[in-house]
């Protein structure tokens, strides 16, 4: 829990949902079993609440000790989460609908359940135009109550971005397109998004920035291409205004390697994402948005990265507290290859003057799971740095880059593991 009080897990032999407090860590508290066959699981923001999957949802109070909500999102693929202040649950009902219900501290068995995506047709399992089944593939909750998610509401098999809020559950859903109408101009390498639709492009991904004020996302120029040029976008989406030429890499097509960015905070005013721009190597882009109407040129925040195998960016990024640093992991000489990416640091003042955060790999060594801790002072990370193969936890303090320390006791000579294989870092401590 982001308190930092008490820790769930799931058992692996029985996906057995447990809950230790550990409110005194020379003495925690026995586990105690909340369920069977659980397949994931999340704490709200106060750490009060768990919310966890065994076929069906159910929001579990850890205070108390019992259920408050269960047996809603019962199908395979459906999913539910908490908003970010914790007193709501958000949830996709058999992938045609969107639902939301407050939590209550009475133990509430059936809380009131709202619509918050446009209704069905009456009777039947048709969308909102009685025509085409409509399908909510996925949805992201934000801050501002703001929830954005993609679905074919207008068209059958082009995935749309919408955006709908739980700031009123009491009210009818407003609920606004937010992706733009797309089609070819007289230039077959640029995009016209004023004109009316005449190809339909389908959004491939999108990131919602924390404060729910932005979005990022990404559309196939051509969908008939195996490895299709994708355009960007950033939408302010209190006023649906799609931000200017947000990327300004020139009209050579180019390919984005995945519509995953990373916001600035808490303002969303600068966005980090992934792009290969030719040669086949991915880059750090960074964009400054703090003036919507003139947003700055796209920057390549890595260094110089020779053409090769392996070379290139091969992680999302991560921004520190402040925003102003951001952690990157990449192979910049094709020399080393063999090792695969290593951690960096980068100033988003001073582009691609970056500064190594790991000691150095070991031949056919790995580095994942990077997180900077809440304070932004320290660095954790898995890595093989001793043995290759064997994943420990490490920490480097930024005022001490390019050093590792060892968090994790010493695993045994000749242990039959592959070591570390997860972590996370609870808020405050």
């Amino acid at each position: 829990a982001m308190s930092g009080r008490n820790i769930a897990f799931i058992a692996n032999d029985s996906s057995d949902l447990f809950l230790v407090n550990v409110d005194d860590l020379n003495n925690p508290s026995d586990p105690v079993l909340i369920s069977s066959d659980v397949q994931e699981m999340s704490f709200n923001a106060q750490g009060d609440k768990l919310l966890y999957k065994s076929g069906s949802y159910t929001v579990y109070d850890v205070v108390t000790s019992s259920d408050i909500a269960s047996g809603f999102a019962s199908n395979v693929s459906d999913h539910a989460y908490f908003t970010p202040e914790g007193n709501k649950v958000v949830y996709r009902d058999g992938s045609r609908a969107l639902k939301a219900f407050e939590i209550f501290n009475d133990n509430t068995t059936s809380p009131p359940v709202n619509l918050i995506s446009k209704a069905w047709v009456a009777g039947g399992e048709a969308p909102w135009d009685g025509v085409n089944p409509s399908h909510i593939s996925n949805f992201q909750v934000a801050a501002n109550g703001k929830v954005v998610y993609l679905a074919d509401q207008e068209i059958l098999d082009v995935q749309e971005l919408f955006v709908t809020s739980v700031a009123d559950l009491g009210a009818v859903p407003v609920e606004q397109k937010i992706t733009q109408d797309l089609t070819l101009a007289a230039d077959p390498s640029t995009l016209d998004p004023t004109l009316q639709r005449g190809l339909p492009y389908s959004t491939q991904s999108y990131t919602l920035s924390a404060d729910g004020n932005k979005v990022f996302y990404i559309v196939d120029l051509d969908e008939t291409d195996d490895n299709p040029s994708r355009q960007p976008f950033v939408v302010d989406i209190s006023s649906l205004i799609h931000i200017p030429d947000p990327v300004a890499l020139g009209n050579d097509s180019y390919h984005l390697y995945s519509g995953i960015a990373t916001f600035a905070s808490p303002d969303s005013d600068a966005v980090l994402f992934n792009a290969e721009t030719g040669n086949n190597i991915v880059q750090l882009y960074y964009v400054d948005l703090s003036d919507p109407a003139n947003p700055g040129t796209a920057t390549i925040l890595n260094g110089p990265i020779e053409p090769g195998f392996g070379a290139g960016v091969d992680s999302y990024p991560q921004l520190n507290p402040t925003s102003q640093a951001a952690l990157l992991s990449y192979n910049p000489d094709v020399t080393s290859a063999a090792n695969f990416g290593e951690l960096y640091m980068v100033s988003v003042d001073e582009p691609g003057q970056v500064y190594r955060v790991n000691s150095p790999l070991p031949d056919l060594g790995s580095l994942s799971n990077f997180s900077f801790t809440e304070d932004g002072l320290n660095v954790v990370y898995l890595a093989d740095l001793e043995t290759q193969g064997l994943r420990e936890l490490w920490t480097t303090p930024v005022a001490e880059l390019g050093t590792s320390l060892r968090l994790n006791p010493i695993f045994p000579q000749g242990a039959l593991h592959d070591g570390v294989s997860s972590f996370s870092i609870s808020l405050g401590e």
